[in-house]
């Protein structure tokens, strides 16, 4: 699946607490798409770069993408995703350690997937 969103702010919360910096999209169509973790590919000024997804926090028309290995300022900027297989479901963690060792673990995840396709 593919989608286009702008990217918004959010919280900030995945990047100061977690490290992972985020660009939240809002998209303006409904999607159908079950919630979890997915990786991806996320395009931006002709780039494609490999990409974790995570939807269905919140509202159900916005989601977070996390452009591994990379840390742009995407504000204001539309992104093209393209959205792969599901990996990981969403936990709602109360514990904040515990959800970022749930987050490292899942983006450790994507990382060996990409580094297993293109070695």
């Amino acid at each position: 699946m593919i989608i286009r969103g702008t990217v918004t702010a959010g919280l900030g919360i995945a990047s100061k607490v977690f490290g992972i910096p985020t660009a939240n999209l809002i998209i303006n169509e409904p999607l159908s798409l079950n919630s979890g973790v997915y990786i991806g590919h996320t395009s931006f000024n002709g780039t494609s770069y490999p990409s974790i997804i995570c939807y269905g926090i919140g509202s159900t028309n916005k989601f977070e993408v996390h452009l591994l290995n990379t840390n742009l300022n995407l504000y204001g900027e539309t992104l093209t995703v393209d959205i792969g297989e599901k990996i990981s479901e969403i936990v709602a963690e109360p514990d904040l350690e515990k959800l970022k060792t749930k987050i490292l673990a899942d983006v450790e995840k994507a990382k060996q997937h990409f580094r297993q396709m293109h070695p």
